[in-house]
């Protein structure tokens, strides 16, 4: 394996560069097995293998090429859902507005750039879950879950004193039939 000094991408070898883009681009699943495409492995043990690649893949040179395909992906993925996102906003807008209506509808973000088309919308329900589905795609709507703290032994057990209590007086004007057997449970006063 060549071991330059290079720290920017710009000084790699051919064979580093493959190196890292079969990981990358996942053409194979481990950094050995692109080690073993790459260079000339025969001889080598698996052990020997993973030692030269873990080298090679922490290289600085190699590292820094390997951040910017991985930069390069996640540009990509970035504007193709910026894409999707946008064709869906244009096809939600044509959805929402009613059958035969024209509605001017963005279809270039980067040039603002009007076309004026014929809505779709069917029927009220369609045009009214269109528009709802817009306003969540912009934030226009947040989820909103209340929820209640955790709640500790003694605030626990004081709530249950007090429905006991107020049970308790509920029951003040009647006579309990003590040959039937009533139990009442004691509650402790105190918290372990």
């Amino acid at each position: 394996m060549s071991r330059s000094k290079a720290t920017t991408s710009e000084g790699l070898t051919d064979k580093q560069r493959t190196f890292v883009e079969r990981v990358v681009y996942g053409e194979v699943r481990s950094m050995s097995a692109s080690y073993r495409l790459t260079y000339d492995a025969s001889g080598m043990t698996s052990k020997a293998v993973s030692n030269e690649a873990s080298l090679l893949w922490n290289h600085p040179g190699v590292a820094t090429y390997r951040d910017e395909l991985r930069h390069k992906i996640l540009l990509g993925r970035q504007r193709r859902e910026a894409g999707e996102r946008d064709a869906l906003r244009r096809r939600l807008w044509i959805e929402a507005t009613p059958k035969g209506d024209t509605v001017e509808i963005l279809i270039d973000v980067s040039r603002p750039t009007m076309k004026a088309v014929k809505g779709i919308g069917e029927t009220g329900s369609q045009r009214i879950a269109a528009l709802g589905r817009l306003g969540q795609m912009i934030g226009a709507y947040t989820e909103k879950a209340h929820v209640e703290g955790k709640k500790s032994q003694a605030e626990l057990i004081a709530e249950i004193r007090e429905a006991v209590a107020a049970e308790e007086s509920n029951l003040d004007g009647l006579e309990l039939d003590e040959e039937a057997g009533a139990e009442v449970a004691s509650i402790p006063e105190t918290v372990h």
